[in-house]
C-alpha cells in the first residue's frame, strides 16, 4: 500500500511541477492592479455611461500615475451627466467641494487625504451612488483594501444597478480580494450583455490563469484581442497564458506583435528576453533586458530580472548588485528579497539569505510556496530543524497548491528518519490535487 502511495505521489508530483516562478510571473499575477487608465474626456461615451473615469496602476511602482498625465483632470469627476439624467437633486456646494477635493488627493496620490474627505461626503449621504462608487474606487485602487470596496461598489449598485464602469470596478474588486469563482460568475453575466467588452475578457482570462485553466484563459485573451486589437497589452496577456503553458514560441509570436504596436514598452522586451534565457541565450536576454533598463531606467524590473539572469549563470556577485539596483527603486518589492536570498543560500551567507526571505515574506505573506522551501533549505543547512519543518508546513497552509512544498517536506521527513510523516504528507498532496484537479475544471 505504501508503495503505491508513493509511486502515485511522484506521478503527481511530476504532473504539477512548475518550473520556479520568475519576475514575469508575478508581473503576470498583478496584471489588475496595473489596469487602464481611461478617464472620461467625453461622458456621453457609451462604453462608460456611469460616474467616474477608469484607474490604471503604473506597471513601475504599483500607484496611481500623476495627475500631470492625465487629460485635463476637470473632465474628471464623480458628478456626470448620467446622474443628472437620473434627477439626482443638486448637491448643497460644500458636498461637490469634498468631492472634488477627495479627487484632487486621489489623483496626486494622497489617498489618506482622499479617503478622509470621502469617508466625510459618505456620512452626510451614505446611501447616494457617488459617496459608495467614490469609496470604492479608493479602496480597490488607492488603498488596495478590495473587500471594502466590494461592499460599497454592491451597495452603489443598488442605487443605480445599470452603472458599466461599476459593475467593472466590482469584479475587479472581486478578482483583487482574490473570490475568482465570484469573479467568473460577474463577469459572465456582465459579458452576457456586453459581449465585445474587451476588459472583461483579459478579467476571465487572468482568473483562469488563478485555476491553472491555461487552455481557457488563452481563449479569454484572444477574445480580448478580439475586441481590441488595437491594445498591445492584450497581446502581451495572451503572450504571458502561452509562456506559462511553454508554449515559448506561440508566446513570442504574440510579443513580437505586441512590440511592434508599442516598442516602448518594457514588459514586452523583458517577457522576450526571459523566454531567451529559459531556452539557455543568455547572451540575447541580457541586451534585452538591457535595452529594457535603457526605455525606462526609473523601473525596477529589468534590474530584478538582470539578477535573475545572473543568478542563472552563478553570477552571484553581479546578481545581488542588480538586486539591490531594482530595490533602490521599488523598495519593498518581495521578489527582489527573494532573489538576494538565494544568491545569499548558494554563497553559504546563511544569515542574511534567511534575513532575506523572511523579508520577502513580510512584504508579501501569501507568497508562492516556492519561498517556504528556500527558507527551510536555510533551516537544514543551520541545523535548525523544527524551524525547517515549520517552514514548510507553513508553506503547504499558505499555498496548497504548490506540488514542490510536499516534496520538500516528505524528504525532509525521510532525511529524519520520520517514516510515518513521509508517508503522511504523500497521502496528503495525494488528496489534496484529486480535489484541485476538479477545482481546476470547474472553476469552483
Amino acid at each position: 500500500m505504501y508503495s503505491f502511495l508513493l509511486i502515485l505521489f511522484f506521478i503527481v508530483s511530476f504532473l504539477f511541477a512548475t518550473p520556479i516562478q520568475s519576475d514575469n510571473s508575478y508581473r503576470m499575477r498583478d496584471r489588475l492592479k496595473k489596469s487602464y487608465l481611461l478617464c472620461l474626456k467625453n461622458k456621453q461615451e457609451q462604453n462608460h455611461p456611469g460616474y467616474s473615469c477608469t484607474c490604471l496602476f503604473d506597471r513601475k511602482n504599483d500607484n496611481m500615475i500623476s495627475s500631470e498625465t492625465l487629460v485635463d483632470h476637470k473632465d474628471i469627476s464623480w458628478e456626470t451627466s448620467f446622474l443628472e439624467e437620473k434627477n439626482q437633486l443638486e448637491d448643497p456646494e460644500n458636498a461637490k467641494a469634498l468631492r472634488d477635493h477627495a479627487l484632487d488627493f486621489f489623483l496626486q496620490k494622497k489617498y489618506d487625504e482622499a479617503l478622509a474627505l470621502a469617508k466625510k461626503y459618505y456620512r452626510q449621504n451614505p446611501n447616494d451612488f457617488r459617496a459608495n462608487a467614490m469609496l470604492g474606487d479608493i479602496y480597490l485602487f488607492g488603498k488596495l483594501t478590495p473587500a471594502h470596496a466590494v461592499f460599497h461598489y454592491e451597495k452603489a449598485l443598488t442605487i443605480i444597478p445599470g452603472d458599466k464602469t461599476t459593475r467593472m470596478n466590482l469584479f475587479r474588486a472581486y478578482y483583487m480580494n482574490k473570490d475568482y469563482s465570484s469573479t467568473i460568475r460577474l463577469v459572465d453575466l456582465y459579458l452576457k450583455e456586453y459581449p465585445r467588452e474587451s476588459r472583461a475578457w483579459s478579467t476571465l482570462g487572468e482568473c483562469y490563469i488563478e485555476f491553472g485553466r491555461l487552455k481557457d484563459a488563452q481563449k479569454a485573451f484572444a477574445k480580448s484581442i478580439e475586441f481590441a486589437p488595437d491594445d498591445p497589452e492584450k497581446y502581451v496577456l495572451l503572450a504571458e497564458a502561452y509562456m506559462d503553458d511553454k508554449q515559448f514560441d506561440a508566446s513570442m509570436k504574440y510579443l513580437k506583435i505586441a512590440r511592434k504596436m508599442d516598442p516602448t514598452n518594457t514588459d514586452t522586451w523583458l517577457d522576450i528576453g526571459e523566454i531567451y534565457y529559459w531556452r539557455g541565450d543568455y547572451k540575447t536576454a541580457e541586451k534585452l533586458i538591457r535595452k529594457a533598463m535603457k526605455l525606462e531606467p526609473s523601473y525596477f524590473s529589468p534590474y530584478n530580472e538582470m539578477g535573475n539572469l545572473y543568478f542563472l549563470q552563478k553570477r552571484y556577485g553581479e546578481a545581488e548588485i542588480y538586486h539591490k539596483k531594482a530595490l533602490e527603486r521599488f523598495p519593498t518589492y518581495h521578489d527582489a528579497y527573494r532573489g538576494l536570498g538565494r544568491i545569499y543560500t548558494e554563497t553559504g551567507q546563511y544569515g542574511k539569505a534567511e534575513a532575506a526571505f523572511l523579508k520577502a515574506l513580510e512584504l508579501k505573506p501569501d507568497y508562492y510556496g516556492e519561498m517556504y522551501v528556500y527558507l527551510s533549505e536555510v533551516y537544514i543547512k543551520t541545523k535548525q530543524y523544527d524551524k525547517a519543518e515549520s517552514a514548510l508546513l507553513n508553506g503547504i497552509r499558505t499555498d496548497p497548491d504548490y506540488p514542490g512544498t510536499y516534496a520538500s517536506l516528505k524528504e525532509f521527513y525521510k532525511s529524519r528518519q520520520m517514516q510515518d510523516k513521509a508517508v503522511q504528507t504523500a497521502q496528503l498532496m495525494t488528496e489534496h490535487f484529486k480535489t484541485h484537479t476538479m477545482t481546476k475544471k470547474t472553476g469552483q
